[in-house]
């Protein structure tokens, strides 16, 4: 369609507005009217800025930044430069609470590598803010014994481990073991 007013997006991209291909609505509609979370979504996957006065939208482009996106993606972003070809197996959308955490964007896709060393990364992170915190407790040293002690005071029962050989688990998987083996003479 040949409309003379393009969108923020369209000029910032240098792509064609008010197409008719994913939604037979045209219009522009301005930054304000759309949900803060949309908006923010819409400036990672597009590099629009808010030093613009009154960025706004077409709908194409806000159907294709907001639906579309993740559907059109098919293959790892590979944020970390480990790929020496293109990974398109167990790829998976990262969110927007990942994407701010490791400035990544959202809508991309990451393989299982890539999200093994997200992971890896939160923990060291998660490691580190906990050394740099001053915690008078620590949990993780106190005793089955005086855990149980102070559990008895609330009037809850005790902390109790069952061992392996006294879990149902066992006795039912001892009791296929024996039924299917067969029997020696």
């Amino acid at each position: 369609m040949a409309n003379s007013q393009q969108c923020s997006i369209g000029i910032k991209l240098g792509s064609e507005c008010h197409l008719a291909t994913y939604t037979s609505l045209l219009g522009i509609e301005p930054f304000e009217d759309i949900p803060e979370y949309e908006r923010e979504i819409l400036m990672w996957r597009t590099g629009l800025s808010i030093i613009n006065v009154k960025p706004t939208t077409c709908l194409h482009h806000k159907h294709v930044y907001l639906k579309r996106y993740a559907t059109k993606l098919t293959q790892c972003c590979n944020p970390f430069n480990t790929h020496n070809k293109v990974i398109k197996e167990s790829v998976r959308v990262i969110s927007a609470a990942v994407a701010k955490e490791f400035d990544l964007i959202p809508g991309y896709k990451l393989c299982t590598e890539c999200r093994k060393i997200l992971h890896l990364r939160k923990q060291e992170h998660e490691s580190d803010s906990c050394k740099n915190q001053d915690n008078d407790f620590n949990g993780i040293h106190i005793s089955k014994e005086n855990f149980n002690l102070s559990i008895n005071t609330f009037g809850c029962s005790p902390l109790k481990l069952v061992a392996y050989k006294d879990r149902v688990s066992y006795a039912k998987e001892r009791l296929t073991r024996s039924i299917l083996q067969p029997k020696r003479k």
